[in-house]
């Protein structure tokens, strides 16, 4: 608090990290807290799942609240507030299973597949036990439109529990700006596309994107409908990705400033 007062006085206007990606030991025992991929594997950084597991939301909640009740609301201009141990929006990467896969997908939990303990506001797998890059499930043959709806379900839930936090700080009392911090990269519909013709085998996407659930296209409308008002911070905007994107053909990137 002091620090907070010391910087409005000095007119600095400041955006306050919730910190929700720094883990108490203890949090890491809640039901369901660990995400799981498709072969069992827990995240090595020990990301909590606040994309499905009902028990660990529950946690956030109170500290959300703990949070919203001690900052003097003054001296803050926004709150960040992200699903993944960076602070930004989405799962672990695929690599983060710590037994050399690439290629883990962070939705094979109890909570995701059977609906034990999930959160409220999302759906458990619309294929359950089916796995990227399989060609067979219940009997009958995947098609791209199959791993598209499986696809869209992963995005999206990733999208829900980043709104999710911002409906959450605003239950909680806070009426200043709510800011979603996303990567500064994400799937393009050319790579998307092209997963699908794989059934989403192997798709990685510039730093595990497809793994970590990042579909900005399909996710910031979401947004905008879920949480008017609140801010999409690309913490990196330095990298090639609109350069890699606009070169692309056809171009993904058409953006232009005004």
């Amino acid at each position: 608090q002091t620090a907070l007062r010391t910087c409005a006085a000095g007119g600095l206007r400041v955006v306050l990290d919730a910190g929700v990606q720094y883990v108490p030991t203890w949090a890491r025992q809640l039901s369901g807290a660990a995400f799981v991929d498709q072969r069992g594997s827990q995240p090595v950084t020990g990301q909590l799942d606040l994309v499905f597991s009902a028990a660990v939301r529950s946690a956030v909640t109170d500290y959300l609240r703990q949070l919203v009740a001690t900052i003097p609301a003054y001296t803050v201009e926004a709150i960040r507030v992200g699903t993944s141990t960076s602070g930004e929006l989405g799962l672990p990467g695929g690599a983060d299973g710590g037994h050399g896969y690439t290629d883990s997908w962070w939705a094979f939990g109890a909570a995701p597949q059977r609906g034990t303990g999930l959160a409220g506001g999302q759906s458990r797998s619309p294929l359950p036990g089916w796995v990227p890059g399989q060609t067979r499930w219940n009997g009958r043959t995947v098609t791209a439109t199959d791993a598209l709806t499986w696809f869209r379900w992963y995005d999206r839930s990733v999208a829900q529990a980043e709104a999710w936090l911002g409906w959450t700080l605003a239950a909680s009392g806070w009426t200043g700006g709510i800011h979603l911090p996303v990567a500064g990269h994400g799937v393009l519909p050319a790579e998307l596309a092209a997963a699908l013709t794989g059934l989403l085998a192997g798709a990685a996407g510039r730093d595990d994107a497809f793994a970590r659930g990042q579909d900005y296209v399909d996710q910031m409308p979401l947004f905008g409908q879920a949480l008017p008002g609140a801010m999409i911070d690309l913490t990196s905007v330095d990298d090639a990705t609109a350069v890699t994107a606009r070169a692309l053909n056809p171009p993904q990137d058409t953006c232009t400033l005004s």
